[in-house]
Parts: structure tokens; C-alpha cells; sequence
């Protein structure tokens, strides 16, 4: 005679296994929003070192009309006569008072090179001593949650 026994475990190991399924899943899903962060950083990385290039850029512009000055070598170009820079591609007006403030325009291409406009706005004061100002942007048109702005200041 056959007996038969009944017992209490059916299903256990679909519980089992639904259960190792989900702690995978967590797992996952923890390291992809781990992953995210990491690339968001990197590409605001990359977008600050675009800011702090423009403002680099604008400072070594103005610092050789300053002290070097081919068209009039000996004086700075800020003083009091006006007179015409060119940074990059663009001429500026500067000159003719105590301050002189101008926008430079960089382009900064990719190695697709796909145009990427970043700037650089210029503050010289020549009251008292010469404070010369920039502030680079990665973005220079329309407002953004993307832009960033990194600035260099020289005194002397």
C-alpha cells in the first residue's frame, strides 16, 4: 500500500525566486542612478572647464592690449583715448574714461565640430589701480538651467 503525505512547502520556491529577482532588481536600479550621477558631474565637468577657458581667454586679451599695445606700444589701451582692440574675430571700442567694459565672444568647437558659442564679458577699471574682470560663460545665448559661469579677476 502506497501512503501519501501531504505537506505545507508548495510555493516555496517561487518565493524564492521572486524574492533573489527583486534584490537583483534593486541592485540595478541603484547602480543605473549611480551610473547617472557620475555622467551628469562629468558633463558639468566639462561645461565649467568651457566657462573657465572664455574667462581665461578674455583676461590674456585684455592683459596684452594693456601691456603690450602694438598700435600705440608704451600706453594701455584702456586709458583716457579711445581707441579700437580686436580678441578673436571681433573689434572692440575701449578707452575714453576711468572704465571700459566689453563682451568677447569665443567659439569653442567639439570634435564633430559643431560650433559651441561660449563668452567672456570684460571689465577693465583704471581708477586708482587697474582691476581687470572676467566672467566666462559655457552658453552665452538664451537662459538656460545648463549655463556656467566661472570668473578670473587680476589686480595690480
Amino acid at each position: 500500500m502506497n501512503k501519501k503525505y501531504i505537506t505545507s512547502q508548495k510555493g516555496f520556491v517561487l518565493f524564492v525566486a521572486i524574492g533573489v529577482s527583486a534584490i537583483l532588481l534593486l541592485v540595478t536600479v541603484a547602480m543605473s542612478n549611480i551610473t547617472l550621477k557620475q555622467v551628469l558631474i562629468a558633463q558639468a565637468s566639462q561645461e565649467s572647464q568651457k566657462a573657465f577657458y572664455a574667462a581665461d581667454n578674455g583676461i590674456e586679451c585684455v592683459m596684452f592690449w594693456e601691456i603690450q599695445n602694438p598700435t600705440n606700444p608704451g600706453e594701455s589701451a584702456f586709458g583716457s583715448v579711445g581707441q579700437n582692440i580686436s580678441c578673436g574675430i571681433q573689434t572692440f571700442s575701449v578707452g575714453g574714461g576711468n572704465e571700459s567694459e566689453f563682451e568677447v565672444l569665443f567659439d569653442i568647437t567639439d570634435p564633430a565640430n559643431d560650433p559651441l558659442s561660449s563668452c567672456a564679458i570684460v571689465t577693465v577699471n583704471k581708477s586708482g589701480g587697474t582691476v581687470i574682470e572676467s566672467r566666462g560663460r559655457n552658453l552665452c545665448s538664451g537662459n538656460s538651467n545648463r549655463r556656467v559661469e566661472r570668473g578670473i579677476r587680476v589686480k595690480y
